[in-house]
């Protein structure tokens, strides 16, 4: 299959999946499939408790490296984590050097993960409004290359990775997100395919001969009716949701 078969059916199997144990499976399974070796999808919290179901945590990384990082409370200073919280875009590991200065502790971080086997990556961060950071990251050992040809991919399916994990954790949890599944107009669904090209307001405005503010209320409006306060989150939700499809977002 292509690439975009490829993440359209990942979508398509999110959708359907009840238990963390099938996130899992798909992530483990679609990860092998890019070229990666391991996967996390992790919400970024300071205090770490094993019992407790306070944070969002799901991966296939080795047992013994989990165990370390958190016993050296790493994720206090994580670079990679650190890096997440600066940007919307997927970046490689090696990237990090370019976006923040290191200190000693984080360069000592980077060296212990390349010692456990997790020596270069790719990370998709999710900022979302009201929750902690997170991210989704795609790991390689040392002797592996970065599969490029799959990073954008691999930016799409961390995107959806995450949210399939959200909505999961948030049921686990008891939090109450809508009554309901959310019913786009069909302006509001021309304004959010525009949006997926990536087009601007004014652009959506000259393509469907609206005035610039009044697309802005549409898109607004489909923000609240999905529950999400950014244009990135608009439509990683909209997609996970099936409200527009990915070969419409790709035109």
């Amino acid at each position: 299959m292509s690439q975009l078969e490829d993440v359209n059916s990942f979508i398509g199997k999110v959708r359907a999946i009840s238990t963390a144990d099938d996130l899992r499976l798909l992530m483990e399974s679609i990860t092998r499939e890019m070229g990666f070796a391991n996967y996390s999808l992790f919400q970024h919290v300071h205090s770490w408790d094993w019992n407790s179901q306070s944070a969002l945590a799901i991966s296939n990384y080795p047992t013994g490296w989990i165990e370390y990082f958190f016993s050296k409370q790493f994720n206090r200073f994580d670079p990679v984590l650190r890096a997440a919280q600066r940007t919307a875009l997927g970046f490689r590991w090696d990237e990090i050097p370019r976006m923040l200065p290191l200190s000693p502790k984080q360069l000592r971080v980077l060296e212990a993960g390349r010692r456990s086997g997790m020596a270069n990556g790719f990370t998709v961060p999710a900022n979302i409004p009201g929750e902690a950071t997170g991210s989704c990251s795609f790991v390689v050992p040392g002797n592996v290359a970065l599969p490029e040809r799959n990073l954008s991919m691999a930016h799409l399916i961390g995107g959806f990775g995450y949210e399939a994990a959200r909505q999961l954790w948030t049921r686990q949890v008891g939090i109450v997100r809508r009554a309901g599944p959310a019913r786009l107009t069909p302006r509001q669904h021309d304004c959010l395919v525009l949006v997926a090209q990536g087009k601007t307001d004014w652009e959506i405005a000259q393509v469907l001969g609206l005035k610039e503010s009044t697309v802005n209320g549409y898109i607004d409006d489909a923000k609240a009716a999905l529950g999400v306060t950014r244009r990135s989150q608009l439509v990683t939700r909209a997609l996970y949701e099936g409200h527009i499809c990915l070969s419409e977002a790709l035109q």
